[in-house]
């Protein structure tokens, strides 16, 4: 008798975790799945197409990374002057996605984003708990809310205006 109710309490707890951790992973996707939404509005706004794309290596599949982050999405904005992009980079944002475990994990990794992007490349235009810019020979950004992180890199320096556009809307 006393087997059959650890049996059963047993299967109640492994169904009860499969279902929280299905719902994480279902609110994490939708979370993702809400900011490209908004992501592709405003591209398409400021005359960009957003594109998924990926990363090789992919930095954030890493096991120290994995254990950070529930998910991640990588996405390129480029420039509707496609003829343009082609020859030269100029017409393009690379985007990071990151859906932290906590907000306290998202607010780390934003200060160490900090410490790796200081302005020695460039000028600091905006430091505060929601975001940073740093503008120069190239453009890093990042926008924070709660475990939500968007990184946002322009190595070409050509798209300070529509990354500025980008962060203000966040």
């Amino acid at each position: 008798m006393k087997l059959t109710k650890f049996a059963f309490a047993y299967f109640c707890l492994v169904i009860f975790s499969c279902s929280i951790f299905g719902q994480t992973s279902q609110e994490t996707a939708s979370e993702i799945e809400d900011i490209v939404k908004v992501l592709k509005q405003s591209a398409k706004s400021l005359e960009y197409e957003a594109l998924k794309s990926t990363h090789h290596p992919d930095e954030w599949k890493s096991e120290e990374k994995k254990a950070l982050i529930e998910d991640h999405a990588y996405y390129t904005l480029i420039s509707k002057d496609a003829e343009k992009w082609c020859i030269n980079p100029k017409g393009h944002i690379d985007i990071t996605i990151l859906i932290f475990k906590d907000a306290e994990l998202a607010s780390q990794q934003i200060a160490q984003f900090k410490k790796s992007h200081p302005g020695i490349e460039g000028q600091v235009k905006k430091s505060d708990d929601k975001s940073y810019y740093v503008e120069g020979a190239r453009i890093y950004a990042a926008v924070i809310q709660d475990r939500k992180v968007i990184l946002f890199q322009d190595t070409s320096s050509e798209q300070a205006k529509v990354i500025k556009l980008l962060i203000e809307l966040w």
